[in-house]
């Protein structure tokens, strides 16, 4: 009697898990439902809505172990994204040797980096993640074991921000490993991460790192809400997360800069700046920026203040150049020829004799020209960069200037402006630069210097009314803070520099004062 009515609830668990089914596939129930559906002891309901979750996947694979108490387990999991291995070692054979389950959850909690799951919602995100997950009859939560088999990159050198003296390590893909380069740095308990997930197929796993008591709380909750509202298929690298957090993203100007070095990062959040670190991405997003990081290096912070000032003063000059020497050539030549001496300008006249375009037209095509070049060499294999990049200038410059398509000093003034382009260090910023030489340019040809002025103005104007996460973009120099011009376009000397940046109004003081060293007193 006992069996028979066994079986007859064994067949009714059945028949709802064939309904349930039934009715998700038809429609009939919103799959939100599902998601926050909890998990109950029925392992075949739990089974079948998973199983469905990942019907027409060929690497889903389901395995069934007899624990020795008499119950029934399942493991679940993406065949690819596991280690076998590790997951028969740590999970199977256990179960099977027998034991208590209760003591099995709490033993895997130690062993393995676990999670418990309490909805089947969390359990299809975590296979989906790489995880094995694995739940036992009458048991009514999952267990998801970490034993990924996702391959990574080791840590090398940083590749886009090159330093003589300093650390040479950058971030990689793999969140987890950017996450310990951080805390390998800042070994405090005032680090803190918030964990979240953007992208609804991807899941891309996002952090925000803060110090605690540094960087301000509304700063950080407004990063974390914006990143918290972003609706999106999926992520694949943090220049989507950055498009949906700035202030403006309609502007050329970034207003916020992304790095490859642990370092810098770092740096950021010391001075009360928050890091958000992308898995995938081996750049971390550091926010508020200022413009003026555009001349400001990571190796600026290991050298002496005075060499470290003398070349941030040299890159300000690159920053003019790359912006206004084009269009400066230009409207000279055009225009305001009674600047030059006469030696000067008869040279540049023998020089433009045969040119039969304007010098706009043909300033335009000498930039076009290398622009094509400096693309073509990032696209081309990595054997045929060099050519590409220098016999190709060299060979279509000659060629223009005996053809009579531009004169020489345009190609110098052209490739002058790129190589100041180059040393800017931080490219997001540079190709801004890069890109509004141009309308620099038109201006130049059609009104001369006023036609320049007006372009410079429009530019300072709308970079002067950016705010990025509040913080003004132009600050320290607009509005003028006098206790931070000290980082600002050159480097005063560690001890001389007691404030943080105004992104940490918490708490402002950097170091302790008086500590500059003195020789020491001899005695008669």
């Amino acid at each position: 009697m006992q069996l028979q009515l066994a079986a007859h609830d064994l067949l009714d668990k059945l028949t709802a898990v064939v309904d349930l089914v039934a009715a998700l596939r038809a429609g009939l129930l919103d799959p939100r439902w599902l998601r926050r559906k909890p998990l109950g002891g029925n392992l075949d309901e739990t089974l079948a809505l998973v199983s469905m979750a990942y019907e027409n996947t060929d690497d889903f694979t389901t395995r069934s172990v007899s624990c020795r108490d008499g119950r029934r387990a399942v493991l679940a999991f993406l065949s690819g994204t596991v280690n076998e291995k590790v997951l028969d070692r740590s999970v199977i054979q256990p179960l099977k040797s027998g034991g208590d389950v209760q003591a099995l959850f709490a033993r895997l909690h130690r062993a393995q980096p676990t999670e418990t799951l309490l909805t089947m919602g969390d359990v299809v995100e975590r296979i989906a993640a790489g995880k094995a997950v694995f739940w036992v009859e009458d048991e009514p939560r999952a267990l998801a074991v970490k034993v990924a088999r996702f391959s990574k990159r080791s840590v090398n050198r940083a590749g886009n921000e090159r330093v003589i003296r300093g650390p040479k390590d950058g971030f990689t893909e793999d969140l987890d490993t950017n996450i310990s380069l951080v805390r390998r740095r800042i070994r405090s308990p005032h680090l803190k991460f918030v964990a979240l997930k953007v992208g609804d197929f991807s899941r891309t796993e996002v952090r925000v790192a803060y110090i605690e008591g540094i960087a301000r709380a509304s700063l950080v909750e407004e990063i974390v809400r914006r990143i918290r509202r972003i609706r999106i298929d999926g992520v694949l690298d943090s220049a989507q997360i950055e498009e949906f957090v700035e202030d403006n993203p309609w502007s050329i100007f970034r207003q916020s800069v992304w790095t490859e070095r642990p370092d810098t990062a770092v740096g950021g959040l010391l001075e009360g700046r928050v890091a958000i670190l992308v898995d995938n991405t081996p750049t971390a997003l550091v926010v508020p920026s200022t413009f003026w990081q555009i001349i400001q290096s990571a190796e600026d912070y290991y050298e002496s203040w005075f060499a470290a000032s003398a070349l941030r003063y040299l890159r300000f000059f690159f920053l003019f150049a790359a912006l206004l020497l084009p269009a400066t050539y230009v409207a000279v030549t055009t225009f305001h020829q009674s600047m030059l001496p006469p030696t000067l300008l008869l040279t540049l006249a023998n020089a433009r004799e045969r040119v039969p375009f304007p010098a706009m037209i043909e300033a335009l095509i000498i930039e076009l020209s290398f622009e094509i070049l400096r693309e073509a060499a990032i696209r081309v294999p990595q054997y045929l960069t060099q050519a590409v990049s220098i016999v190709g200038a060299l060979v279509i410059g000659s060629a223009a200037i005996q053809a009579s398509i531009a004169s020489a000093p345009m190609v110098i003034v052209v490739a002058m402006t790129g190589i100041a382009n180059f040393a800017l260090p931080h490219f997001n910023q540079a190709l801004a630069v890069r890109v509004l030489r141009f309308p620099l340019v038109v201006l130049a040809g059609i009104l001369g210097f006023y036609g320049l002025i007006l372009g410079l103005l429009v530019i300072l104007v709308h970079a002067a009314g950016l705010r990025s996460f509040g913080t003004p973009f132009l600050q320290p120099a607009a509005p003028l803070r006098w206790r931070n011009v000290g980082d600002f376009m050159g480097r005063l000397p560690w001890f001389a520099q007691p404030y943080r940046t105004p992104s940490a109004e918490t708490n402002p003081v950097r170091e302790a004062p008086g500590q500059q060293p003195q020789p020491p007193r001899v005695a008669p």
